[in-house]
C-alpha cells in the first residue's frame, strides 16, 4: 500500500522510501530539516502532503523548479522566508506559474534574486498574486487581460519590475501619484482614458501628460487652481477634459499658440 502515512525522523523516512516509486502517502516529520536540499529530497519521495513540526520551518533558497513542488506539498502555509535563485527564463507563462505557486504557498517573505528575475506573462490576477509582497523583481511583465485596476498595476510596479507591457490599454482611475508611478513603467505611450481622483498639482499633470498617449485625462475635481510658467501650463493642461479651474501664468507668453492652448484648456 503506497498510501500509508509515515511519521518519523528525516533519516528514517529517507531510508524507508529510497528506491520506492509512486509513493503517495502523507509524511509527518519529527525533526527539523538541515537545509533546503534535505527538504527537497523528502518532497521528491512522495506525492502526498508533508507536515513539519512547529519548529521545523527553515528559510529556503533554491530554484523555482526545486521550491515549487516542496512548498505546494507542505501541509498548510509555509511560514519562513524563501529565496528564488532561478525561474524558467525561456517561458514567461511557466515562470509566472512557478512564482505564483511559491508566493501562494508561503506566509513568509519571498525574494527573487536579481540574477533569477525572468519575464512574466499572463492575466493581471495571476501576475498580481505572483508579485504581491515581493520586492526587487527587475524583469519585464506582460499583462494579457483586457481589464485591470490601477491598484493591481501599482502592486506590480512596487515589486520593482523593469517594465509593464499592456496588451490592451484599459481605463485607469486613481491618485495622480499612483498613475504616474504606473505609467512610467508602461512600455510605449499609454492610450487609455485616465481619471485623476484627489489632489493634484501642475507638475503632476505635466508628468501625466508626458507619459500619456492619445487617451483623455479626466479630473474628479475639475476646479483646482493651477499656476506655473506658460510651457508647463500648456503641457499640463493638454488632453484634460472638463477642467474649470483658474489658471495663473507666471511668465510672459511667447506666442499666441500658448495663450490659445491655455485658454481653451479651461472654462475658469
Amino acid at each position: 500500500n503506497k498510501n500509508v502515512a509515515l511519521t518519523g525522523k528525516i533519516s528514517d523516512i529517507t531510508a524507508a522510501l529510497t528506491g520506492i516509486t509512486d509513493y503517495a502517502g502523507a509524511i509527518k516529520l519529527t525533526d527539523v530539516p538541515a537545509n533546503t536540499t534535505e527538504l527537497v529530497s523528502i518532497a521528491n519521495l512522495t506525492k502526498g502532503k508533508i507536515t513539519l513540526p512547529a519548529n521545523g520551518y527553515i528559510d529556503l533558497e533554491g530554484t523555482a523548479a526545486e521550491l515549487q513542488p516542496v512548498l505546494t506539498n507542505i501541509n498548510g502555509a509555509y511560514k519562513n522566508d524563501v529565496t528564488v535563485t532561478a525561474l524558467d527564463n525561456l517561458d514567461p507563462v511557466k515562470a509566472l506559474a512557478q512564482l505564483k505557486a511559491i508566493n501562494d504557498a508561503t506566509t513568509g517573505n519571498v525574494e527573487v534574486a536579481a540574477a533569477a528575475a525572468s519575464a512574466l506573462e499572463g492575466s493581471i490576477k495571476d501576475i498580481h498574486a505572483a508579485l504581491k509582497g515581493i520586492t526587487g523583481f527587475t524583469a519585464d511583465v506582460t499583462v494579457t487581460d483586457t481589464k485591470y485596476t490601477l491598484a493591481q498595476l501599482k502592486t506590480i510596479v512596487d515589486s520593482g519590475v523593469s517594465s509593464i507591457v499592456l496588451d490592451v490599454n484599459a481605463p485607469l482611475s486613481g491618485s495622480v501619484e499612483a498613475l504616474n508611478a504606473v505609467l512610467a513603467k508602461v512600455t510605449g505611450a499609454y492610450a487609455g482614458d485616465i481619471t485623476v481622483t484627489g489632489k493634484y498639482t501642475l507638475d503632476d499633470l505635466a508628468s501625466l501628460n508626458l507619459e500619456n498617449g492619445v487617451g483623455a485625462i479626466k479630473l474628479a475635481n475639475t476646479s483646482v487652481a493651477l499656476e506655473g510658467i506658460a510651457t508647463d501650463l500648456v503641457t499640463g493642461l493638454s488632453d484634460l477634459k472638463g477642467y474649470k479651474g483658474a489658471v495663473t501664468v507666471k511668465d510672459a507668453l511667447t506666442n499666441l499658440d500658448q495663450l490659445l492652448a491655455i485658454n481653451n484648456a479651461t472654462t475658469g
